[in-house]
């Protein structure tokens, strides 16, 4: 499909996918968006091939008790919540906001031994708060277990001065080392990881349905 087309993927063409990936031998698919719920059928397809972990980047807004429910007796779907905000200059606002709208959501993902992560994406203006040792031991303590620390790359115009510093650049990996060393969770840092092993750190098949 076309990157710049609107047609979305049926759940066939979906399918045939997911069982090539099985066919070739790949153990992870990274389910990103849009908003991969959007497509409650991803759940179906999913529990159909339990050898591949499917990775699904998520805003946890559909995280309803149904949906829940139905992760939480499908071992192999991972949901990673995507921390966004609408001025990434008000990161600490914006995660504190998060954190109250998602209380539910992570509390029941915990109850239900769901095993998710979290995606926070670092640029120069929130790079103290996504870093924060509190932060990150809020999250651990409320049952995260795979945080991924993204680069940001510029993707908008006018956006070029959010890219990290040099200098925040080199904390990137003793900060990332002290964490695996401090908190019973995974931590993954891009293209840091990336860079020490040659490739991306789970080398997924990477599927977006929209």
């Amino acid at each position: 499909m076309r990157a710049d087309s609107d047609a979305e993927m049926s759940d066939e063409r979906i399918e045939r996918l997911v069982d090539e990936a099985k066919k070739l031998g790949i153990s992870f698919i990274v389910l990103a968006g849009g908003e991969p719920l959007m497509r409650p059928n991803i759940l179906d397809i999913s529990k159909q091939t339990p050898e591949i972990m499917f990775l699904m980047f998520t805003n946890g807004l559909l995280l309803n008790d149904q949906v829940l429910e139905r992760m939480a007796s499908n071992k192999n779907i991972v949901p990673l919540l995507s921390w966004k905000a609408t001025k990434l200059t008000q990161m600490a606002d914006a995660a504190q906001e998060s954190t109250t709208n998602w209380s539910n959501q992570i509390d029941k993902l915990k109850n239900k031994g769901i095993f998710w992560g979290t995606t926070l994406t670092m640029t120069r203006t929130n790079f103290g708060e996504v870093t924060n040792k509190a932060f990150i031991k809020q999250l651990v303590d409320s049952g995260c277990k795979l945080f991924m620390l993204v680069e940001y790359t510029p993707v908008t115009a006018g956006t070029e001065d959010w890219v990290l510093s040099t200098e925040q650049k080199a904390k990137v990996v003793p900060i990332r080392n002290g964490f695996r060393k401090k908190y019973p969770a995974m931590f993954i840092a891009l293209p840091w990881d990336e860079d020490e092993i040659g490739g991306m750190p789970l080398s997924p098949t990477r599927i977006h349905p929209r």
